[in-house]
């Protein structure tokens, strides 16, 4: 930006125009240019009473669950408006600068002022938004359609109000639809999570366990084997990233149609937290997955603030130890800045350790690996506990042990194979 402005300068008439959707506050490059300048908003005139006002989300309301009757409010007099009156009123309205000019203009605008959205649809988006109990989703509507920085709560976790919510249960909680596993590797051991997943991301810990042993040999790998055997999870995340990528690679190598990935943690912001692709473009030529862990922390973190059951919500067994829910709340965000800009980064708490943390970030990596349709699964699952077990038929021996002629089985396979279905909609899709 500074090197724009300056060259700049060989124009008399220039013009720099900086346009942007705000993001996160204290590190929003557009909010700070906004701050720096005259901060004009567009007032418009009530229809009804002509007192003039700058349209706000609160002044839009709605009946209970029936986002479709939105409806503005003038702040004034209360006369409600509908879309027509709104446009009516945004045709008639004026900017006013709130601060004195200085050489920089500045202009705020929501979606409330658009001609092309109407009350209801934005109703709707909200209701969703909210509904979904997603941080990400609630940040963008609010970056989107309000035009504002998203403010989030202290980024910072109660370990003892996350053990207070523990619980009991049998077996696998019956709305788990399926299971991940994520895998942390230290120099003595392997720690992991075996997470189960319900309609829309809530989810249950159902084991945390630490093998000890050295990664650089065989019977540590081994002991994971039969862990995933045992377990059948969707689909397993090993980080890769510290002294033992060799053995990581190795374990990973073969197993790759068990959805059992090597992955990377990449910290920044704009990371999705799973890739479109892998990075075979390493020692082991391997499948290396480089997720977005800040995406997934913030994530974790919304879920875990989260305090009734629902989607998103996490259940945590009684028993488990107070270290455990101190790893996941071991880290903190921080905005600090980098060559003048403001950078938001995950900072260990001093003292605690983060592997927890670690393994439900790799655990949630591994379910977006899977891009589940959620209410597909569950109504796939209704239908096959509808449906009545069959019993097999007793087999029958043979009487005679026929030798079949050259190529028949060959043929008969081929037969075989294109009368059978084609597997359809990835491996969650055909489940």
């Amino acid at each position: 930006m500074t090197l724009a402005k300056a060259r700049s300068k060989t124009f008399s008439a220039r013009k720099l125009v900086l346009t942007s959707t705000p993001t996160v506050k204290g590190a929003s490059r557009i909010d700070e240019a906004y701050e720096e300048s005259d901060q004009r908003r567009f007032w418009v005139p009530c229809p009804h009473c002509g007192e003039h006002q700058v349209l706000a989300w609160r002044q839009v309301r709605w009946e209970e669950n029936r986002p479709d009757t939105a409806r503005y409010l003038c702040e004034h007099c209360g006369a409600v408006w509908n879309d027509g009156d709104r446009l009516e009123a945004i045709g008639r309205g004026e900017w006013r600068a709130e601060r004195a000019f200085a050489g920089i203009a500045g202009f705020a605008l929501s979606e409330l002022y658009s001609p092309w959205s109407r009350l209801a649809e934005m109703a709707r988006a909200c209701v969703d938004a909210k509904a979904s109990r997603s941080s990400e989703r609630i940040r963008a509507w609010t970056n989107t359609t309000l035009g504002e920085s998203y403010e989030e709560d202290a980024e910072r976790l109660d370990e003892t109000g996350l053990a207070e919510r523990a619980e009991t249960w049998d077996g696998v909680p019956e709305p788990v639809l399926l299971t991940t596993i994520g895998i942390d590797v230290q120099d003595d051991r392997l720690e992991m999570e075996l997470v189960g997943w319900g309609d829309r991301e809530e989810s249950w810990s159902l084991d945390y366990r630490v093998l000890f042993g050295d990664p650089a040999g065989p019977a540590l790998w081994e002991q994971l084997a039969a862990y995933l055997a045992e377990h059948k999870p969707a689909a397993a995340c090993i980080d890769s990233g510290g002294h033992h990528t060799g053995a990581v690679y190795n374990f990973v190598r073969g197993r790759y149609r068990q959805r059992v990935f090597a992955i990377k943690g990449m910290a920044g912001g704009g990371r999705p937290v799973w890739p479109k692709t892998s990075n075979r473009s390493n020692v082991g030529k391997v499948n290396l997955f480089a997720i977005g862990v800040d995406a997934a922390k913030q994530q974790i973190y919304s879920q875990l603030k989260l305090r009734t059951p629902g989607p998103g919500f996490c259940h945590f067994p009684k028993g488990r130890d107070d270290q455990y829910f101190a790893g996941l709340a071991s880290e903190v965000v921080r905005t600090r800045y980098h060559k003048g800009f403001p950078v938001r980064e995950w900072i260990r708490r001093s003292g605690v350790r983060n592997e927890p943390l670690d393994c439900r970030v790799y655990a949630y990596a591994a379910l977006c690996s899977l891009n589940v349709q959620w209410r597909r699964l569950a109504v796939r699952r209704q239908k096959a506990a509808a449906e009545p077990q069959e019993t097999a038929a007793e087999p029958q021996l043979p009487t005679a042990v026929e030798r079949p002629a050259p190529g028949t089985l060959r043929t008969q396979a081929k037969a075989l194979a294109r009368t059978q279905p084609r597997r359809r909609g990835g491996w969650v899709g055909a489940w």
